[in-house]
C-alpha cells in the first residue's frame, strides 16, 4: 500500500515505524527539516519538506496514486484542510487527527465524509473511551473491545492471592472452554507463548481473548473486587483528562480534578460545572488528603508528565485507592509500571495508531489491538471467497499448534461457534486471533 503521512511528530513517527515494518511504501511531508532528516536516517521513506496544503507538494508525492493519506500534524485545521485537498486530488482514503473531541462527537453536523475526510479521530476521545471502559471493568489492566463489546482482549496482572498462581496458561480453561482463551504471558518485559507451559507467578501479566460472559470469570479468578463507590480523582487538566471527566460525569461518576494552573482551573470549573475542580499541585500529599483520596474508587493520572503520572498512581496506592490509571507515552513505561503496582496504563499514541492502522490493513482485517511491550497482536479477519482458509480448518496450521497463532473466536451469522479442530471456515465468517508479530504478514495473506 502507498501511504502519505503529513506530520512527523510523535504520532506520525510511530505510524511510520509501524508502516515500514509492514513493508508499505511511505512518503512523509513536514515543515521541520530536523524531524525529516531523523526519519530518513532511521527508515526507508521518502521525505518532502514543505507545507502539506501546497498543491505542488501533494503533487510531488503523487497523491493521485496514493491509497491512504494520514494527516497528523500539530494543527487540526491543517489536518482537516489537507485531507480535503488530498481527496480532491485523487487519494483513495483520508484520515485526519483533531484535538477537540467535540468535533468527532458532532460529525452529524459537520459531515466530514461529505467533505472528503473518511475518518476523523480525536486521540483524547479514544483515551476517554478506554479509561471509562477500564473503570467499569476494574479487574483488568487492558481491555480492548471487538465486535461491539461481544469480545475483548483483556490483560490481567497476577497477585499472590490469585487462583492463577502455579498453573500454566494451557490449563486455564473455564467450564465453557470458549468463554475465554489465553494467548500470552509477559514476565520481565518478555513475551511467552501458551506452549511455553510456564507456571504463573505473582506479577505476571496474562492476556486473553474473552467473550463478554468470560470477563466475570476472569475477574473472579484474579481476585477482583468491584468498588461500591463511583468517585474518581483526575490529576491534571489535560485534554484527555477533561474529556474523561466529561464522559464520567455523564455516566454518573462523581469527579474531582486537581489542576495546578489557577487560571486554567477556573476555566475548567466553568466548562465542567458538574466536576469539582481544585486548584493545586497533585504532588502535595496534604491536598490529596484534604480532598478525600482515600474515599476514591479510582485515581486517573493524566498530566503531561508520564513519570509524574506513574508516581502519582503509586502514591494513591498508599491510600488504598482500589484502582489507578496512568497516561504514558512510551513502551518502556508500560514494561515497568505494572511491576510497581499501577493497575492500568493508557498510551494515547498507541491507541490512536491502532485506530488509524485499521485503514492500512488489508480489506479482510476488521479490527486490530496492540499492547505495549507485548510481542503479539490481535486481529479480527473477514473470511472471503478467495481466502486461503475458506472451507478449511485454521486449527490445522502448524503455527496454531505451536501457539504462535491463537484462535480466540469464530463468528458466523453473528453467533460464536464452538472452537475445535473440525471447525471449517466459511466465506463471511469472522475470526479473532492473536498472532506473534513475526507471523503477522503470513496470517494476513491467509485471508
Amino acid at each position: 500500500m502507498k501511504v502519505v503521512v503529513a506530520g512527523a511528530g510523535d504520532l506520525g513517527t510511530y505510524l511510520i515505524d509501524k508502516l515500514t515494518e509492514q513493508k508499505h511504501s511511505v512518503s512523509v511531508i513536514d515543515s521541520n527539516r530536523d524531524l525529516l532528516d531523523r526519519l530518513s536516517r532511521r527508515y526507508d521513506v521518502s521525505t518532502l519538506r514543505g507545507n502539506v496544503l501546497a498543491y505542488d507538494n501533494l503533487n510531488s508525492v503523487k497523491i493521485n496514486e496514493t491509497d491512504l493519506f494520514i494527516a497528523v500534524t500539530s494543527s487540526e485545521e491543517l489536518n482537516l484542510m489537507s485531507a480535503i485537498l488530498a481527496k480532491r486530488m485523487g487519494v483513495v482514503r483520508t484520515v485526519a487527527r483533531v484535538r477537540h473531541a467535540k468535533l468527532v462527537k458532532h460529525d452529524d453536523v459537520f459531515k466530514f465524509n461529505d467533505l472528503g475526510i473518511d475518518e476523523v479521530i480525536s486521540p483524547d476521545s479514544l483515551v476517554a473511551d478506554e479509561i471509562e471502559m477500564l473503570l467499569d471493568r476494574q479487574a483488568f489492566s487492558d481491555l480492548i473491545e471487538f465486535e461491539h463489546g461481544k469480545y475483548f482482549v483483556t490483560g490481567l496482572q497476577t497477585t499472590e492471592k490469585d487462583r492463577f498462581i502455579g498453573k500454566t496458561l494451557s490449563t486455564l480453561t473455564p467450564s465453557n472452554p470458549d468463554a475465554f482463551i489465553p494467548f500470552a504471558l509477559m514476565r520481565d518485559t518478555k513475551t511467552y507463548l501458551v506452549s511455553a507451559d510456564m507456571k504463573i507467578e505473582s506479577g505476571d501479566q496474562l492476556y486473553f481473548i474473552s467473550q463478554q460472559r468470560g470477563l466475570s470469570t476472569l475477574a473472579r479468578m484474579g481476585g477482583a473486587r468491584h468498588a461500591s463507590s463511583r468517585r474518581v480523582m483526575i490529576l491534571g487538566g489535560s485534554r484527555a483528562g477533561i474529556e474523561t471527566a466529561r464522559r464520567l460525569t455523564e455516566n454518573g461518576y462523581q469527579v474531582t480534578i486537581i489542576e495546578r494552573n489557577q487560571g486554567f482551573a477556573n476555566d475548567l470549573a466553568e466548562y465542567l460545572p458538574e466536576v469539582l475542580v481544585v486548584n493545586g499541585d497533585s504532588r502535595e500529599v496534604w491536598l490529596l488528603e484534604e480532598h478525600d483520596i482515600e474515599g476514591m474508587q479510582a485515581v486517573v493520572a493524566a498530566t503531561g508528565n508520564p513519570e509524574h503520572n506513574l508516581l502519582a498512581c503509586l502514591a494513591a496506592k498508599k491510600y488504598n485507592v482500589p484502582y489507578t490509571v496512568a497516561l504514558v507515552q512510551d513502551v518502556y513505561h508500560s514494561q515497568t509500571a505494572h511491576t510497581f503496582g499501577v493497575d492500568a496504563l493508557v498510551n494515547k499514541k498507541l491507541i490512536a495508531a491502532d485506530y488509524i492502522m485499521r485503514h492500512v490493513k488489508k480489506s479482510s482485517v476488521l479490527g486490530v489491538a496492540t499492547i505495549s511491550g507485548l510481542d503479539m497482536e490481535v486481529n479480527e479477519f473477514l473470511v472471503k471467497e478467495n481466502s486461503l482458509l475458506a472451507n478449511d480448518s485454521p486449527f490445522m496450521l502448524s503455527a496454531v499448534k505451536e501457539t504462535k497463532i491463537v484462535i480466540g473466536a469464530v463468528i458466523r451469522d453473528n453467533q460464536p461457534l464452538h472452537l475445535s479442530d473440525n471447525l471449517l471456515l466459511k466465506p463471511n465468517d469472522k475470526l479473532i486471533a492473536a498472532c506473534h508479530r513475526d507471523l503477522l504478514d503470513y496470517l494476513q495473506k491467509l485471508f
